[in-house]
């Protein structure tokens, strides 16, 4: 996917300008096909547990797979040897923010 940027990068404006303009390949939005059951499972649960708290449906969702890949590494991943130990310290990190009730 690509974007029309003008001038210095991050600084937009608009076609009446006389200035360069450039073609900037921006990130397209990730493709959720591409992981596990467990992997979905994790963000909804994660993501509910933001909303509780307060935050939107969009911000949690992004946090929620934002967690699910830092803890999992992304997505399915084929070939051998390729795993790796999932990394839990974000949700360490959360238990020990929220405390008991």
């Amino acid at each position: 996917m690509f974007e029309l940027e003008c001038g210095q990068p991050g600084q937009r404006g608009t076609a009446s300008t006389l200035q360069t303009w450039t073609w900037v390949q921006i990130m397209p939005q990730g493709d959720k096909s591409k992981y596990t059951d467990k992997q979905e499972r994790k963000a909804e649960h994660i993501a509910e547990g933001y909303e509780k708290r307060g935050v939107s449906e969009k911000t949690a969702k992004s946090r929620a797979w934002a967690t699910v890949n830092k803890e999992s590494g992304g997505g399915k991943k084929s070939g051998s040897g390729r795993g790796k130990k999932e990394s839990h310290a974000s949700s360490r990190k959360g238990g020990k923010k929220g405390g008991k009730r």
